[in-house]
């Protein structure tokens, strides 16, 4: 029963990470922080390194949070395929 509460788990947090991931301003507020960064990274001072590590640790934060959340999804993909054989459903599932 545990394996089953885990993975309706899974694919709750899918289906919201799959709406963050689909969401315009959520995506908007990403390209724009990735944007700014690498800006400021391209004109910082080359002697400037430690301000530099941090814009580059910056966009590769942002990457990195992206990549999380298809990682989750992903995730309750696959818990939802696994759930389906368990409970031998065929339909969508419910969460509730």
């Amino acid at each position: 029963m545990t394996d089953e509460i885990e993975l309706r788990r899974d694919v709750e947090r899918a289906a919201r990470a799959e709406a963050l991931i689909n969401d315009t301003l959520l995506s908007e507020a990403f390209t724009t922080l990735k944007a700014t960064y690498l800006e400021a990274w391209e004109a910082s001072h080359l002697r400037d390194t430690e301000g530099r590590e941090r814009l580059f640790q910056a966009v590769k934060l942002v990457g990195s949070v992206q990549s999380h959340l298809v990682i989750i999804l992903s995730d309750g993909q696959l818990a939802k395929h696994e759930l389906a054989t368990i409970t031998g459903a065929t339909g969508e599932i419910s969460v509730d």
